[in-house]
């Protein structure tokens, strides 16, 4: 039996003021684009959900977000915002509504665009490993595991005076965990890849 797309949500157009307006007084700004786009270049603090069809991108939304927080989607020309936000609003979840040509508008606007470097070396870099994986994952000397499903309530045991290594396999989760970890003022922050 094939998947059925769900069927189209109405959706609020939002204005750059007003999507920032809402991600100050909490809401989440969703980032749908793949995990190595939002490592070149995301709005710093927004999430990472890259997009699929199916349920794997609104099943993580739900296992790694509180569903008490406003979702502002950040659309990237593909026109997806519809079927993205009917998902998460059948996981629960409120969406504010879109903010269409999210990176033109804010690069027009504000400065402060995030970068993340990945680093695919034999070795990680020197700073605080964090795993966020899953817990059958491998793990490394000296490094924390942290699973993504937790890192939103335990941000506060992540150290912010030293950078932050995020172990990373495919990179959709430590994609998430950047801006779990940007929302709460770690900003030092590189993914490392065995390789």
């Amino acid at each position: 039996m094939a998947l059925q797309r769900p069927p189209l949500a109405q959706i609020r157009s939002l204005t750059l003021e007003r999507s920032v307006a809402l991600m100050t007084g909490g809401a989440v700004a969703i980032d749908i684009r793949q995990v190595e786009d939002y490592f070149d270049v995301h709005i710093p603090g927004s999430i990472s959900l890259q997009y699929e069809f199916g349920p794997g991108m609104t099943g993580r939304a739900r296992d790694c977000l509180p569903l008490d927080v406003e979702l502002v989607l950040l659309e990237d020309g593909r026109g997806l915002a519809s079927e993205v936000a009917a998902g998460l609003r059948g996981k629960g979840f409120s969406v504010a509504g879109v903010l269409t040509d999210a990176f033109g508008q804010w690069g027009t606007r504000h400065e402060n665009f995030s970068s993340t470097p990945l680093i695919v070396a034999p070795s990680p870099p020197d700073g605080y490993l964090l795993s966020v994986g899953d817990p059958g994952s491998p793990m490394y000397d000296n490094a924390t595991f942290i699973s993504i499903e937790e890192l939103w309530n335990r941000t506060g045991e992540v150290p912010s005076d030293e950078p932050v290594i995020l172990i990373s396999a495919r990179g959709i989760r430590a994609a998430m965990a950047i801006g779990m970890l940007e929302r709460n003022g770690i900003t030092d922050i590189t993914v490392w890849k065995r390789g």
